[in-house]
């Protein structure tokens, strides 16, 4: 059976957050058709957050808040919790299903590769335990990431700036690609740009390969 085709891309750039600031975005990692509402300190940060969707920036203080996850149709929260946000940019990524919730917060990177280069990092945004590893392919060679699993990233690629062609796979023992479960067909990386993949839904039995999405983002841009 072939592994089916995906191409789906969210694009946005970003302003990058003063060195005593903080930004934050929320990235929808819920296995639900229903929207949810983050908020942090009792006040709505991300409203409507769907499966698969991944929102801009937004400046907060460093430090500890309050925050927590309801649906935003009305209902109790899925989850409610503190974190800890330091100074620089950050992607709070909620996960879970049911009515379970849980939130992983992630360290985003935004320094510009040199000239005719990008940087690109893939995350896992799905409660699944088994393990992806992601395969780049264009013109000029094939990069292959570290393998990386549900709430987890792995580290960034610095890649020559190109269109790819992007497999996911089950890995190998080795960590070598193994069984391919998604194909996005293009994934244009431009020179000098910062962008984030973020894997969605559930890599698990082959029924449910076509429940997988990614969404790319453009975090960090050449001015």
């Amino acid at each position: 059976m072939r592994a089916p085709a995906l191409h789906l891309f969210l694009l946005a750039a970003i302003t990058l957050a003063a060195p005593d600031r903080a930004s934050l975005r929320c990235a929808g990692g819920f296995l639900s058709p229903r929207p949810l509402t983050v908020s942090l300190d009792g006040q709505p940060f991300a409203v409507g957050l769907a499966l698969g969707e991944v929102g801009d920036y937004r400046d907060l203080p460093p430090g500890r808040h309050d925050a927590g996850a309801a649906w935003s149709d009305g209902g109790p929260p899925v989850w409610r919790g503190p974190v800890a946000v330091g100074p620089g940019a950050h992607t709070l990524l909620l996960l879970g299903q049911g009515r379970s919730g849980r939130v992983v917060v992630l360290d985003d990177e935004h320094q510009l590769p040199e000239a005719g280069r990008a940087r690109l990092r893939l995350v896992g945004g799905s409660t699944a335990s088994g393990r992806l590893v992601a395969r780049l392919a264009a013109s000029r060679g094939v990069w292959i990431t570290a393998p990386f699993t549900g709430g987890t990233a792995a580290a960034y690629l610095t890649v020559p700036a190109d269109d790819y062609r992007l497999t996911l796979h089950r890995p190998t023992p080795s960590g070598q690609p193994g069984p391919r479960l998604l194909t996005v067909p293009l994934l244009p990386l431009a020179e000098r740009t910062v962008s984030t993949a973020f894997v969605f839904g559930c890599p698990g039995p082959v029924a449910e390969w076509k429940r997988m999405r990614v969404a790319l983002r453009l975090d960090a841009a050449e001015a």
